[in-house]
């Protein structure tokens, strides 16, 4: 089994989940270009009931593509994007990959 660790840059926000992947993809909607100022967005989907945070997240909500609320959850401290939720994938939570803590062995 997987251990996903991460967080925001200021360390106000940490997030754990012991559980494999059920995801990993990029996305290039324009929504994500803008909310990671790249071409794409690089997501790792945990599910939901393996992943717990600490410390207070911020939530703005907008449409997707598919006209269905997407919630993009962020630090309110540094305003590092860590998460976003999406009625497409409801049993799941999309974790930026930039936010991953990569221990080496």
């Amino acid at each position: 089994m997987a251990i996903i660790q991460g967080g925001c840059l200021c360390g106000a926000v940490r997030y754990g989940a012991d559980a494999e992947p059920a995801l990993v993809a990029v996305c290039h909607c324009r929504d994500c270009q803008k909310n990671t100022g790249s071409a794409f967005a690089f997501l790792i989907a945990v599910p939901k009931t393996a992943l717990k945070f600490q410390g207070a997240l911020k939530t703005f909500s907008s449409p997707g593509d598919s006209g269905k609320p997407v919630w993009r959850h962020f630090c309110p401290e540094c305003g590092s994007s860590i998460a976003e939720e999406s009625s497409t994938l409801p049993d799941n939570t999309l974790i930026n990959g930039g936010t991953l803590m990569i221990q080496a062995q």
